[in-house]
């Protein structure tokens, strides 16, 4: 069946399922909507692309049909091996890295397990790690001795492959498993508003215990900043972007001094549109003041209106094609600046990719 002929009722129930934990009434509003449901298999289909299959198990239970508990618990267990495995992987690079005397931050999957309350409910795939560009080579050399394989590039396929794209991936598999590495030298591509700075994120750095090893991660304010570009990036196009968001949100210390360090970095409207897209997708939660500061971004709402109305359907297009992603991402950067640097982003693509790009690389 085309995805697009899904159960009207499947995404209703994944958006309800989205959070960490639910309040008694967003969980009666759950099993009414469980209650409408015409397949079960369309529940399921749309909880995968939108990666909250987890939550779903977690929320259902114990009213959904045994066999859907009984898929998602199968699932559930695959995914714990595969996160405690890349914990110890971590543990091993955090160890190898350290002493290098090559600084890191781990981002994403450990840290927002933690947002969730633990890996139960936000499994991850892969290891994102960021580190000074200076220490790429040397990065990626401790990689290869723990067993880590890449694309091979030559120094100038490397060279111009990182200035499009900030990040390389390196992997190697155990048996049934595989561990994967994205080794970022910034946060996003050179096309998006907010890099980061290294130093600055790392001295604002906290620490996760993971694997035996206390290891070095994003800030709250910093983490949900990150994710706010990368969900622009990313188009928005799966409700766990907002429940990430969500879930970091609890957390963030002092909302001025985001707004502030935004700014500055010229994603002012990506947070916005973070702010008003998970308040109306998850039912996250916000101070006042943040919500009439994000509501009174005429743009940034547009922009999240669009992407409300396009959620219910990112299962069957899951893509913005062509001039639909950059007149999307050029209305999200803060000024003029920002949509130059954007548009130079896809010319430089556009001349750089066909140089770079080895077998096995995708579009």
């Amino acid at each position: 069946m085309p995805l697009s002929t899904l159960d009207p009722s499947a995404y209703e129930v994944v958006r309800l399922a989205s959070r960490a934990d639910l309040s008694a009434d967003r969980a009666a509003d759950l099993q009414a909507a469980g209650e409408r449901v015409d397949s079960w298999r369309d529940v399921l289909l749309v909880a995968a692309h939108h990666r909250v299959l987890p939550l779903l198990y977690a929320h259902l239970q114990p009213w959904a049909p045994q066999n859907v508990q009984d898929e998602l618990h199968s699932y559930v267990r695959r995914r714990a091996m595969s996160v405690l495995f890349l914990n110890a992987e971590m543990a091993r690079i955090a160890r190898s890295f350290d002493g290098a005397g090559v600084r890191f931050l781990t981002f994403k999957g450990p840290a927002l397990a933690e947002a969730y309350g633990g890996t139960a409910r936000r499994p991850f795939v892969d290891n994102d790690l960021l580190i000074d560009p200076a220490d790429f080579d040397v990065a990626a050399r401790l990689l290869g001795e723990l067993g880590f394989q890449t694309r091979p590039r030559s120094p100038f396929q490397r060279a111009g492959y990182l200035r499009v794209n900030g990040e390389y991936t390196f992997g190697r598999t155990a048996g049934p498993l595989i561990s994967t590495v994205d080794l970022h030298t910034r946060l996003v591509p050179v096309g998006y508003p907010y890099h980061g700075p290294f130093d600055a994120l790392y001295r604002r750095s906290r620490m996760l215990h993971l694997a035996g090893e206390t290891v070095p991660t994003f800030a709250w304010d910093d983490l949900y900043l990150a994710l706010a570009v990368n969900a622009l990036k990313d188009q928005w196009n799966r409700l766990r972007l907002a429940t990430d968001l969500a879930e970091t949100a609890r957390f963030v210390p002092d909302w001025a001094a985001l707004e502030e360090r935004a700014r500055q970095t010229r994603c002012l409207r990506a947070l916005h549109m973070a702010v008003l897209v998970s308040t109306d997708a998850v039912g996250a939660e916000y101070p006042a003041r943040v919500m009439a500061a994000a509501r009174a971004d005429a743009r940034a709402a547009q922009l999240a209106d669009r992407v409300l109305r396009r959620l219910p359907l990112a299962h069957a297009e899951p893509v913005m094609e062509g001039r639909d992603r950059i007149r999307f991402t050029l209305l999200a950067p803060d000024g003029v600046r920002g949509q130059l640097q954007y548009l130079a982003y896809v010319g430089l693509r556009r001349v750089v990719e066909p140089l770079v790009s080895v077998e096995g690389d995708t579009a």
